[in-house]
């Protein structure tokens, strides 16, 4: 445990330490030469860094087209994997926990295939049903933030919830319409979080259900 929890310090370390500087010279850089405000141009490094691109803010001038390509292939390469190892050090072991829960309380038939008292293998439930409840925690934990998420939206940016919620899921997709319009500072500042957060979740959604289908595969081989 001492050692794990050396490890997830030294994560988030790395990852603050790395994010700030990126988003520290980023806003300096833009503040200077767009004439962008701290908020527009740290929004600007964050759309950038998690591939959204809104394309709300885009440079205008061949200095700081030339500084948007070094910030995109740093962001995504070194800053943004950063982010999501460090968010995934305590979103996986949320959704773990969950579905170990749901198999606690809908355990699957076992079978002592030796005789000897303690069941040895676990019959495996059905292809939709199997996904639909070890993803359950992941889903969850997906549409409540972006369910709260639509709710900020709706109050700072004065859309409607269904605008709001449309946006949420563009932005967690990382598609980026940029339609509707973030317009505000404050709805700009939620949006740094909204986007780290909502990308990070759908991608465990994602590699969950990529492990999920290899565990299925090798307990259904083991079956046979």
């Amino acid at each position: 445990r001492c050692t794990n929890l050396k490890s997830h310090l030294m994560t988030w370390s790395m990852m603050i330490v790395s994010t700030a500087i990126y988003l520290v010279v980023g806003a300096a850089v833009f503040t200077q030469y767009e004439g962008w405000t701290v908020t527009d141009s740290v929004y600007f490094c964050v759309v950038t860094m998690s591939t959204v691109g809104y394309g709300d803010l885009s440079p205008t001038t061949d200095g700081t087209k030339l500084a948007t390509v070094f910030f995109i292939l740093v962001g995504i390469i070194g800053v943004f994997s950063q982010i999501a190892n460090a968010f995934q050090s305590i979103s996986t072991p949320v959704t773990s926990a969950g579905r170990d829960i749901l198999e606690r309380c809908c355990p699957r038939r076992k079978v002592d295939i030796d005789g000897d008292g303690t069941a040895d293998f676990s019959y495996p439930l059905p292809a939709p049903l199997y996904y639909a409840k070890n993803l359950l925690p992941s889903v969850l934990l997906n549409a409540t933030l972006q369910g709260l998420s639509a709710l900020a939206y709706s109050h700072l940016e004065g859309w409607t919830y269904l605008e709001a919620l449309y946006h949420c899921v563009v932005t967690a997709t990382t598609v980026g319409y940029g339609s509707p319009l973030i317009l505000t500072q404050e709805g700009r500042v939620w949006s740094c979080v909204h986007i780290l957060i909502s990308v990070i979740l759908l991608g465990e959604l994602i590699s969950t259900f990529g492990t999920l289908s290899a565990e299925r595969a090798a307990i259904v081989k083991r079956l046979q």
